[in-house]
């Protein structure tokens, strides 16, 4: 009985409302901030597909290790170091490639020199990876290929 008197009195009810308040505030804010933010977790070990212009083939993959990048351009298959950091920060290094030659030659080297000028990424309310230049300009918008089962 005595915490229906605590509740109902002027101080019980604003404690009452702002601990609710609170219960539900938290939970909302990091759904909202895990759907904008994009962590090692969202995008590691998924191959990612360009949405537009790609030549067949073309996917990129961040190991589970979170520690490299590795896919293919086109023709030419390429890996780097790439490390992520707090709030959807990413870099990518250097990138090496096999070095075969494709009428996609301009393409490739394009693809490669946006992925290394990455700086961060988010997902999209699509579920599509934006990668972020330092200017917070999009380098590249991938989307999930579709699990077919293979390896890398």
């Amino acid at each position: 009985m005595k915490k229906v008197r605590a509740l109902l009195s002027e101080s019980g009810v604003k404690k009452a409302a702002a601990s609710l308040l609170t219960a539900l505030f938290f939970p909302v804010a990091a759904l909202l901030a895990a759907a904008g933010c994009a962590g090692p977790d969202a995008v590691v070990n998924i191959r990612w597909r360009p949405v537009d212009g790609a030549p067949e083939g073309v996917f990129l993959l961040f190991t589970p290790d979170r520690r490299r990048v590795v896919g293919c351009c086109g023709t030419n298959r390429f890996f780097g170091p790439a490390s992520f950091g707090p709030d959807g920060q990413l870099s990518v290094g250097m990138l090496g490639a096999t070095r075969m030659a494709t009428p996609h030659l301009r393409y490739e080297q394009k693809f490669l020199d946006d992925l290394q000028a990455v700086k961060s990424c988010r997902i999209d309310a699509d579920g599509h990876l934006i990668l972020l230049d330092i200017d917070g300009e999009v380098c590249m918008k991938l989307k999930k290929e579709p699990s077919t089962g293979r390896a890398l």
